[in-house]
């Protein structure tokens, strides 16, 4: 679950209809695909359990945004995947990039990749001829594209440059990786357009521990009981790591903690 999501939550009249939608939306642009529930919990600005609790459904949530909730993947052949990147090859007048399957194809860049082994050897699947040098360069150049947006996404969230310790907590990929590919930490945040001076020195929680408190309350309300740690993680804003992480004791002792002020 992504400790930073807004502590809003979508039942309170603040979140609108269209905010939760929008943010499925921004999700399907990212993985090519209506995301999963685990990814929004991740990745998304809100908890999956909201979109549930206003919706009724998650599949009832994907649909209102206007998309057709995920079916398995053994439902599509391999015919009509590799039919999909020759008509991708045809409508770019190039060869599909991994980035042009994410935003152009009706299937998933997953279900290439689990499928064929990736992007290279689907191109060679689907009798497109890929040079010599993409099919050697092509892992390194992507991944390298992928981790600085990887970078930009969670400087939009925190509104400055994440550090390291907030890359390996909240990132889709280690903070190790990164720093090794760029040279350093420094580098990699240079690489991707910002300014390494305003990385924090040293790690931070940006959640105010107010906010970490009510949401404890909250479920207590909405239960008529004591939240545990199970509940937040699959219905609060923040993950029960986080507590963990910024307080000291038990569950039990967060708890505490939060219903006796």
């Amino acid at each position: 679950m992504n400790p930073n999501r807004t502590s809003d939550r979508a039942k309170r009249p603040s979140i609108s209809e269209e905010a939760l939608i929008d943010d499925i939306k921004r999700l399907k642009k990212r993985f090519g695909r209506p995301p999963k529930q685990k990814e929004m919990d991740k990745f998304g600005t809100f908890n999956s359990g909201t979109y549930r609790y206003r919706f009724g459904s998650w599949n009832n949530a994907i649909l209102k945004a206007g998309f057709e909730p995920r079916t398995k993947s053994s439902g599509v052949s391999d015919e009509e995947l590799l039919s999909e990147l020759k008509q991708l090859n045809e409508d770019l007048d190039r060869i599909p990039r991994r980035d042009d399957i994410t935003e152009h194809s009706k299937y998933s860049l997953h279900l290439y990749d689990s499928r064929f082994g990736g992007v290279v050897k689907s191109l060679e699947e689907a009798g497109i001829e890929v040079p010599e040098h993409r099919k050697a360069s092509s892992t390194t150049w992507i991944m390298s594209s992928e981790l600085i947006k990887e970078i930009q996404r969670l400087a939009n969230e925190f509104g400055r440059p994440p550090s390291f310790s907030e890359m390996d907590e909240h990132g889709d990929v280690k903070a190790r990786t990164i720093s090794k590919r760029f040279g350093s930490w420094a580098e990699a945040i240079s690489e991707a357009g910002l300014d390494p001076d305003e990385v924090p020195t040293s790690g931070i929680d940006p959640i105010p521990e107010k906010e970490l408190l009510e949401e404890i309350r909250s479920l207590n309300s909405k239960h008529g009981k004591r939240p545990t740690a199970t509940m937040m993680n699959e219905e609060g804003d923040y993950s029960a790591t986080t507590y963990y992480n910024r307080f000291e004791g038990s569950w039990s002792d967060f708890v505490d903690l939060a219903l006796d002020q």
